[in-house]
Parts: structure tokens; sequence; C-alpha cells
């Protein structure tokens, strides 16, 4: 019996190691399918925003669909100037930082960690050959890595973002008119004026939808800041002066 003992100890490693094997094996097998339930939840959501953006944009929201692992998102430029502006800078390390910190947030990420891809198709209004990029994990990371500043740094880059949004109040704008931006120790206080009813109990009615609009101007255009601490508190009131409702942009939801 104790001549068995190595023979048994032998036969259990090669046993484990086998089941070791088989659930490598399973892992990979499961991951391009967690990919493609990711691109599909991607694109759905996408969708959704996309189909409720205002109308007349320069650059109006087409599609978003899933392919496989691809996350495919068609858009339509309405301006030729301004699709000129797009192929001239198509190479640039500009335009690869925004498409980045566009679309390199964190629930992206880590999608894109288990091998989705994210397919942004920009088509001329007149049907000539479109441009398209593509969005992983080697894109994403050219984005910088920011730490927290300190807190005298953070109230001047306060002081920059409450600056160029202040510059926004004489813009035209859609449901809602901006009417201050004022920075306080790192926090951008923005107060905006509902334009009318209509547009309040839109805004209501879909909040998040609102919201995710919000983020995706303000969290590209003032990445740095908000990666380094800055937090935007948006504040909505009705024509008559009524608060309506409020939430805040910081680095834990950009």
């Amino acid at each position: 019996m104790i001549g068995l003992r190595p023979i048994f100890f032998f036969v259990l490693v090669v046993a484990m190691a086998g089941g070791a094997e088989v659930k490598s094996q399973t892992a990979d097998s499961q991951r391009p399918r967690l990919a493609e339930r990711l691109a599909a939840e991607i694109a759905h959501e996408m969708d959704v925003r996309g189909t409720r953006m205002p109308p007349n944009t320069p650059v109006a929201f087409e599609s978003a669909t899933s392919h496989d692992q691809i996350v495919e998102l068609r858009w339509v430029t309405r301006d030729p100037s301004l699709f000129s502006v797009f192929r001239n800078g198509f190479n640039s390390e500009r335009v690869r930082v925004t498409k980045a910190t566009r679309y390199c947030t964190e629930r992206n990420m880590a999608a894109m960690a288990q091998g989705v891809v994210i397919h942004e198709i920009l088509t001329p209004s007149d049907g000539s050959e479109p441009l398209d990029y593509r969005i992983d994990m080697s894109v994403c990371e050219v984005l910088p890595k920011l730490e927290p500043a300190d807190p005298a740094t953070l109230v001047e880059l306060a002081r920059k973002v409450a600056s160029v949004e202040e510059a926004r109040k004489a813009r035209p704008s859609g449901w809602f008119r901006l009417d201050q931006a004022a920075a306080h120790d790192g926090v951008v206080e923005e107060s905006y004026t509902i334009r009318d009813a209509a547009a309040m109990n839109a805004m209501l009615a879909d909040r998040a939808h609102h919201e995710g609009v919000q983020k995706d101007y303000f969290c590209p255009t003032f990445r740095t800041e908000i990666f380094r601490g800055v937090t935007l508190h948006l504040v909505y009131v009705s024509p008559d002066g009524r608060p309506v409702y409020d939430f805040a942009i910081n680095r834990s939801n950009c």
C-alpha cells in the first residue's frame, strides 16, 4: 500500500492539471460570447441615446449596432466644411485623443478588455467616401494618466472651466439656457433656465438621457480638469425660477 502512494499522487496531479486546462479552455471559449453581449449592450445604449439627439445638429446620428464584438456607430455630417476639417485632421494625434476621450469611459474600457471594439463611421451628406475610426484598448492608452490636483491647482482648474463655460452664455442653445458658471473651491456651479414647460417635462421624463447628453459634452471637453478633481454641479430651474433638479459630473461618472 505504501508503494502505491507515489502513483496515486502522480495521478492526482495529472487530473488536477487536466481540470485546470479544461477550465482555461472553457474561460477562453466564453470570452467571445461575453464580448458579444457587452458589445450589444453598449450599442443598444448608444442607439437609444443617439435617436433622442436634437434635430438639425451638424453631425447627425444614424445608427448604433453590434456585430460579433464590434460596436458600429454611423454618423452623417451635414456641413461639408465641417467634414473637411475631420478629413484634414484624420491622422492627427489630436483626433486620436479626442476620440479616445469620448469613448474610453470606464465601462467601455472594461468591455474593451474583453475584446470589444468601437467602430465609428462618419459619412458626408453628399455620399462621398466616409471616414472611420476604430477605438480599442490601444487607442485608450494614448490618454495621459492624470493624478489628483493639489488644493491650489484644483481651484485654478475650476476657474478655468468656469471661464470657458461663461463664454457659452452668448451661444444659442436648445431646451435650456446657461445663466451663470462660477467656481467655488474646485466645484463649478452652473445655473440653467429651462425654456418652456414642454422642455421641462421632456427632461424630467428621461433624466438618464439628458444627463448622458451632458456627460457626452463635459467629460471629453474638460477631461483633464475633471480627472484631476474638478466637479461640475448643474442646476436647472423652471421658466419662473423654481428649482427643477440638479446633478453632478465628476471623475466617478465620466
